[in-house]
Order: structure tokens, then sequence, then C-alpha cells
């Protein structure tokens, strides 16, 4: 595996998150639940788009063909995802604004805090 190869996946796995807080948004939205800060969005966002990612995988289990139907329960939730993409954006510029105007010791603390979500992420998405 190269560095082009392991750029290429973190890649995938960026959109694949940004899919998914989508997803999530858009459950939000259906649920009437508006969290008030941007961060709070975002967190409840992908972490619906996630409940939402496992509860379709399971469903799609159920059908006679299961590789056909895990296959169209995740592009449903890539549907989704899409709905929902203009709301993530938002907040993403939302929290990059909000960390830009931070002192440069808290925006050690934010960025490492970044990181370590970042990688929680990864091992939550792990098989």
């Amino acid at each position: 595996m190269t560095a082009l190869d392991t750029l290429a996946i973190c890649g995938c796995f960026v959109f694949s998150i940004v899919l998914l807080s989508g997803a999530g948004a858009v459950i939000l939205r259906i649920l009437r639940f508006h969290p008030e800060r941007a961060l709070d969005r975002w967190l409840f966002s992908i972490t619906g788009g996630i409940v939402l990612l496992e509860l379709a995988a399971t469903a799609g289990e159920l059908a006679p063909n299961v590789i056909a139907g895990v296959r169209i329960a995740s592009a449903l939730v890539a549907v989704f995802g899409v709905l929902g993409i203009r709301g993530v954006i938002l907040d993403c510029a939302e929290l990059a604004s909000r960390l830009a105007a931070l002192l440069a010791a808290e925006r050690r603390l934010a960025l490492a805090l970044l990181v370590v979500l970042l990688l929680q992420g990864a091992a939550s998405l792990a098989p």
C-alpha cells in the first residue's frame, strides 16, 4: 500500500462521514430536534447517520438477497446524506470560523479533540 492509497482511503473516510452526518441532519430535521450550537448539531448528526446506517443495513439483511438488500439500504442512506449535506457544510463552516477566533492554546486543544473524535469515529465504523 502506497501513500497515495492511504490518502485515498482517508478521503473516502471523510466523504463517508460527511454523507453520514448529512443523513443524520435529515433525521434530526424529521424529529424536529435542533440543538443551538453547531458542534452539538454536528455530533448529533454524525451519531444519527451512523445509527441510520446500522438500522438500514440490518433491515437490508432481512431481504431474500442479502447483498442486494444491504447495497440498496446503503444507497438510501447515501441519498439521505446528499439531501442533508448543505446543513452539515454550514455547521462545519461555523465551527471553522469559531476555531479561527480561539487563542493559540485553545486552538491546539480543540484540534487535539478533533483528532481524538476522528480516531473514535474511525474505530466506530470498523467491522
